[in-house]
């Protein structure tokens, strides 16, 4: 991953954190191909993706997966218009926020 995604930026607040998230499990599922191999990666399969949906854990997840694949990742900043260098701080929003409740 480039350096620069994961450079420390003002604290992203959970709500947007949750719906950068969101976009980004929706701009996986748009792509057949995308979604199974996000499905195959995490082991999880439609139905248990609708029962974690809510789960900061699992969106964190989700934004990791993006992390770990920079030409994902950039290819979603691009298409939705959110910063890459937004999706590392909002990663560890999700990560920490059942800490912080």
């Amino acid at each position: 991953m480039h350096p620069a995604y994961r450079r420390q930026r003002s604290q992203i607040p959970p709500d947007d954190a949750e719906l950068i998230s969101i976009k980004a499990l929706a701009f996986l599922a748009e792509d057949t191909e995308r979604m199974a191999q996000f499905l195959n990666v995490t082991g999880l399969d439609a139905d248990s993706l609708r029962d974690r949906v809510r789960n900061h854990k699992f969106l964190a997840e989700i934004l990791n997966y993006l992390l770990t694949d920079e030409s994902l990742l950039l290819v979603f900043c691009s298409n939705s218009g959110i910063e890459p260098s937004l999706i590392g701080p909002a990663q560890r929003t999700l990560e920490n926020a059942d800490r912080t409740e």
